[in-house]
């Protein structure tokens, strides 16, 4: 068993760090062929409707676990994950109704929702998401990588400066408790 464990260990981590960098190498590829302010603005556009692209290029995860041999990663959607990016937008935008998730633990939908909120908070006009956990704590503190709102920070952070809403200051707008606007 401790041998299939270890071979187990082996194959994970040689899997997550091979995505992790081939990703990486693909978005260094593409962010060094924009060079034009008009490269720049068909990309904002792009980011603006092609959520994909937008996961695939400018979404970071964060995953502080022991286990994990990076910390930050880029965050690209699986096949399923692409499924949830598409059904979340339609049960919002378009039959505006609630939805069940059921999920395994490290299926990364957390994540992913976060990221969803953020990119409509950038992308559609007047959007607002609550975020809402067990407790307190885990919806904000300071700090803390696993409550809802640090995640939120953690990406925003991350962001490119021309991608940000206008005004928006990265340290004064992210400092408010429980509140990103």
């Amino acid at each position: 068993e401790e041998i299939e464990a270890r071979e187990y260990q082996i194959w994970y981590v040689e899997k997550y760090l091979t995505r992790a960098a081939d990703i990486a190498e693909e978005r260094l590829n593409y962010f060094n062929a924009l060079t034009t302010p008009e490269d720049f603005a068909a990309e904002a556009e792009k980011c603006r409707t092609d959520k994909s692209h937008w996961f695939r290029y400018y979404a970071w995860g964060y995953d502080p676990r022991a286990r994990t041999p990076l910390s930050v990663v880029p965050f690209a959607l699986h096949p399923r994950q692409e499924e949830l990016v598409t059904e979340l937008d339609d049960v919002v935008f378009n039959r505006k109704t609630s939805l069940l998730i059921e999920k395994a633990r490290d299926e990364g939908a957390t994540e992913l929702i976060v990221r969803w909120g953020i990119h409509c908070w950038l992308y559609a006009a007047g959007f607002s998401m609550l975020l809402s956990s067990r407790t307190e704590d885990e919806v904000d503190t300071k700090k803390k990588q696993g409550t809802l709102f640090e995640r939120a920070r953690f990406q925003l952070r991350r962001l490119p400066e021309w991608m940000r809403p206008d005004e928006f200051n990265i340290e004064k707008d992210l400092l408010p408790d429980k509140l990103i606007a």
